[in-house]
């Protein structure tokens, strides 16, 4: 039969599914031999650079103005539990009902003002201890003079109603005639800031001046509100919120400290345990007037919010807790946890980066030193889920956001790294054929079989172990047969605690020094007793050392060569546990 070319067979290879593995066993063996080659340098520099990004996001977490808000959202939206709402602050719905309801005796949307003010006036007659009228009425009402003029002569006479200041554009300050000293509540945090204008949109009647609170809701970056600032800053002033004036006319003291006054609290939805107490406008209205079955007793002492969420006309915002979630709700939410001081705190994020430093050094640790691949799985499934615990317990129970998923997420992706590195490490030192291979060499002719009870040893020992013979063999010469006996089988009791190494090595390097000796030629070119060398060194109690003669055949076989190692091992643990004293 005539013989084919190499391009021949390796399409014929290719054919019989072995032509991937002709192209990636090489690469494959480059691989497994660097990782053993470089196992502490991979560690220490993969630990470094996770270090670095951990360090660099913690800062740039620090000095941003935005909060990192993704896993903030997450959080929130998937927690066990929440805040119970504030069965104290109620909503007076101007909803989609209401204004059906009204339509025909007052029109449409918007109403004469005079509807509003005497929903004020009696809401503050039955004893509302404050109320935030969460609607914009900056245009007088051409078609209804008397209506203004009623609406005018309440917001004078009511002194517990609080009416929204909008901040414009500060490109419009300058044609503004708003100084921003006169706002009622304004506090100047410099002594030598200048009076200037503001550009404000605020309420047309003049009664409604001194009860103005700003309209403060300032979205990240990414367009969701997730905290609210109790005062607006201006250069040199701070401009009082609503609910912050909300609070002041109800006679509560804010449960705020400096950190949220200066960088805003984060809101702390009511979005598992309920939502506040509305009640329609039109329902709240007929029983002003004598009609329905609403007890307006409900509103004695209560903080009222009036706003609209009638679909077209109500402002919406997305949340942490919604991506669609109406102004009153947010308005609620604000005064409410300024009132109880319910707002969520958040650790300094260098806490979170403490938390993965820790992670990264004993996930490196582990790897390094070997443990087994069952313990760090165990060990790192049962920090991970700690992590998240911790991160939605804190969330649904306390006050508390301790928020670990940056943590959580560094552990995995430097866990996967050093999995994937650890995989390529141990088939190599296992002999794998995909990544390692015995007997390019021709004269390497010794074999040298070690097998040492690992009983007693810390894995730290072993791993000193297999890094010395490393060094006096060669990475690719080594192979640390840890698997020799499986876990479930006849022998894997008997055998239990034995571990199995064998090298490879040019005659010139090592001989026979008596029946169970072996020396091997040192760095400094003499001979050493190779069983005092390893006991020496990684602290081996029982040891036993086999030296075989290999023929240039048998290396060129590697099935051959394989039944060698196994027989010389069969031997060895036979020879093992015939010793008394030895398990």
């Amino acid at each position: 039969m005539a013989g084919f070319s190499p391009l021949e067979g390796l399409i014929r290879a290719l054919k019989e599914g072995e032509g991937l593995q002709l192209l990636a066993r090489p690469l494959a063996r480059r691989a497994g031999y660097a990782a053993r080659s470089y196992r502490r340098s991979f560690y220490f520099g993969l630990s470094a650079l996770f270090a670095v990004v951990i360090v660099v996001d913690a800062v740039a977490e620090l000095l941003a103005r935005d909060l990192k808000g993704q896993s903030l959202d997450f959080v929130v939206r998937h927690r066990l539990s929440s805040p119970k709402p504030d069965p104290r602050i109620l909503i007076v719905d101007i909803d989609e009902a209401s204004l059906a309801t009204m339509a025909d005796q007052y029109g449409r949307w918007p109403w004469p003002r005079s509807v509003l003010a005497e929903a004020i006036a009696t809401l503050s007659d039955l004893g509302a201890r404050a109320i935030a009228l969460n609607v914009m009425l900056s245009d007088p009402d051409k078609d209804h003079p008397n209506d203004d003029r009623a609406f005018a002569d309440v917001a004078a006479a009511t002194r517990n109603v609080v009416y929204p200041l909008v901040r414009l554009n500060p490109k419009n300050d300058a044609i503004s005639a708003v100084r921003v000293s006169a706002i009622p509540g304004v506090r100047q945090a410099a002594e030598t800031a200048p009076d200037r204008t503001v550009a404000v949109l605020v309420p047309i009647f003049p009664g409604t001046h001194d009860k103005l609170g700003a309209v403060n809701l300032q979205p990240e970056a990414d367009g969701v509100v997730r905290r609210y600032f109790p005062w607006l800053k201006e250069p040199g002033y701070l401009i009082p919120s609503m609910p912050l004036r909300t609070l002041e006319f109800g006679g509560y003291k804010p449960m705020m400290g400096a950190r949220q006054e200066e960088q805003g609290y984060l809101l702390n939805w009511r979005n598992k345990r309920g939502d506040y107490r509305r009640v329609s406008f039109a329902e709240v209205f007929a029983a002003m007037n004598g009609r329905g079955t609403l007890d307006l007793s409900v509103f004695r002492g209560a903080i009222v919010i009036i706003g609209v969420s009638a679909p077209g006309i109500a402002t919406v915002k997305a949340t942490s807790a919604s991506p669609v979630m109406e102004d009153n709700a947010i308005l609620a939410t604000a005064i409410d946890d300024l009132k109880n001081g319910t707002y969520l705190r958040r650790p300094p994020p260098w806490a979170s980066a403490v938390v993965s430093l820790a992670f990264v050094i004993l996930l490196a640790r582990a790897f390094y030193l070997g443990v087994s691949e069952k313990s760090i799985n165990r060990w790192f499934g049962l920090g991970q889920s700690a992590l998240l615990l911790v991160t939605i317990g804190s969330a649904s129970y306390t006050p508390y956001l301790i928020d670990l998923s940056d943590s959580f997420v560094i552990a995995l992706a430097f866990f996967a790294i050093a999995k994937v590195h650890a995989l390529v490490d141990r088939s190599t030192s296992r002999g794998v054929r995909t990544f390692a291979e015995v007997g390019s060499d021709p004269t390497r002719t010794k074999m040298i079989v070690i097998g040492f009870s690992t009983a007693h040893m810390r894995m730290e020992q072993v791993v000193h172990l297999r890094a010395q013979a490393e060094r006096i063999f060669d990475v690719r010469n080594v192979f640390l047969l840890d698997n020799a006996f499986g876990d479930s089988n006849l022998f894997s009791d008997a055998c239990h605690g034995w571990t199995y190494l064998v090298a490879f090595s040019p005659p010139e390097e090592v001989r026979r020094a008596g029946a169970e000796s072996v020396e091997i030629v040192s760095v400094d070119g003499t001979w050493v007793d190779l069983r005092e060398m390893i006991k020496g060194t990684a602290g081996v109690g029982d040891l036993s050392i086999k030296l075989v003669d290999l023929s240039p055949d048998t290396l060129r076989d590697a099935t051959m060569l394989s039944r060698m190692v196994g027989e010389q091992i069969i031997t060895l643990a036979a020879e093992q546990l015939r010793v008394p004293g030895r398990s």
